[in-house]
């Protein structure tokens, strides 16, 4: 079997979608409150990954989305860390 990289790029990206939606899903749970700290380091490390991810596409548009995913990771580590210290 051939490994296809573009189908496996849009698959992994595809299976990230899903992931996210099933994530907003449960966030909307006000159970959910214990996981609050634990789901925030998650989505925080996700957006470094995606970061970097959208750096070795070397395309000067995904560079662009990488300085804004690097933000929104730091803004997420911030928010984690207001949210453990409330």
């Amino acid at each position: 079997m051939l490994h296809d990289p573009d189908n496996a790029l849009y698959d992994a990206a595809a299976d990230l979608v899903d992931r996210a939606l099933t994530v907003a899903a449960l966030a909307a749970d006000d159970g959910a409150t214990a996981a609050v700290p634990a789901t925030l380091a998650c989505i925080e490390e996700t957006l470094w990954t995606l970061a970097h991810a959208s750096s070795a596409l070397r395309e000067p548009e995904a560079d662009v989305l990488a300085r804004a995913l690097h933000a929104a990771a730091r803004a997420c580590g911030e928010a984690r860390a207001a949210y453990v210290n409330a």
